[in-house]
């Protein structure tokens, strides 16, 4: 084997490893922010393979490493995007959607949220009512801490725009439960009201 064959050996060896650690790394945070924004396990664990595949094929076009959660983030979330896309297109989904519908509706009279864990499910449902801008801000804010000037410099739109969609996701999550949403974030809340 010549020199030359054994250095792009051992080059391609080091790209497989560092892509090894970034999956590892960042792989749970993937599927959790796929899980918000699709409607099954199953989805949001092929959401996120399919993520990883595509930043695997892109990572040279990559400049600046310290981007690289938001990078992929950003990637779930169109990946998102386009299953929700086409899964919206399909009449599996209609039928569906119409289950969902009238099961959610039933559980919502049946029963009163008195639980955490039933005042969590009535708040993740009426995020997944959200349209997926609205979503997508909410989840990127409220679930993986990101700050505004974060999110608008990751989905490249100005902070002004993102204020706008968390402002009006979190007023029709208000409407859609009847309380505030998120009751430890009252200041960032307050904040949005005011501008």
């Amino acid at each position: 084997m010549s020199q030359v064959d054994s250095t792009a050996i051992d080059a391609t060896a080091a790209v497989i490893d560092e892509f090894e650690v970034i999956a590892r790394t960042y792989g749970n945070l993937l599927l959790h922010t796929a899980r918000l924004l699709v409607d099954d396990e199953a989805t949001a664990e092929d959401v996120v393979q399919a993520s990883l595949e595509l930043a695997w094929r892109n990572l040279g076009t990559l400049r600046d490493r310290s981007a690289l959660k938001a990078w992929l983030v950003k990637i779930v979330m169109n990946q998102a995007l386009t299953v929700r896309r086409r899964a919206a297109r399909s009449a599996d989904y209609l039928r569906y959607t119409a289950r969902t519908y009238e099961t959610t509706l039933a559980s919502a009279r049946a029963a009163e949220a008195t639980s955490v864990v039933e005042n969590l499910f009535d708040l993740r449902s009426a995020i997944r009512a959200l349209p997926i801008e609205q979503r997508s801000v909410i989840v990127l804010h409220y679930y993986l801490d990101m700050s505004i000037a974060e999110i608008a410099a990751m989905m490249e739109i100005s902070p002004n725009t993102i204020k706008k969609r968390l402002g009006a996701a979190l007023r029709r999550l208000r409407e859609s439960l009847g309380k505030e949403p998120f009751p430890l974030a009252d200041r960032t809340t307050a904040a949005l009201r005011n501008e």
